[in-house]
């Protein structure tokens, strides 16, 4: 049988594993969170990157391409046409990609949550066990 003090260290034990435990998983969503800013933020440079490389293919190439597709037999007022909208769907994908990295749900740390949960339910377990005793 145990003794009020016996409860009370039990209790004081358990308080600390329960402080240890909030602290770590509040360390590692924190974690989480850094890591998803960091890709977001690829994301972000990757949306620029697409942007300027855009930019500079239809300031640069576009007047080559164009008169490669004349000489290739496209008429002079579809060429450009043509060159515009190869840039466009080239920029588009790239555009694509870098905003699927920018969604607001990767800033949520859902491993650290999922941990949370089963560790509060350890703890329940835990407690509906001690109390049983």
């Amino acid at each position: 049988m145990m003794t009020p003090q016996d409860r009370q260290t039990e209790i004081g034990d358990l308080v600390l594993t329960l402080s240890r435990l909030v602290r770590g998983e509040v360390e590692l969503a924190r974690a989480e969170i850094r890591q998803n800013l960091r890709a977001m933020a690829m994301g972000a440079v990757l949306l620029v990157v697409a942007l300027v490389l855009a930019l500079v293919a239809l300031n640069l190439l576009a007047e080559a391409l164009v008169l490669a597709a004349i000489l290739a037999g496209v008429s002079a007022p579809w060429a450009p046409v043509l060159v515009a909208a190869v840039l466009l769907i080239v920029a588009a994908v790239l555009a694509k990609v870098a905003i699927s990295a920018l969604r607001p749900s990767r800033l949520v740390p859902l491993r650290a949550a999922a941990r949370m949960r089963r560790d509060a339910e350890t703890l329940k377990e835990m407690m509906r066990h001690d109390s049983q005793t």
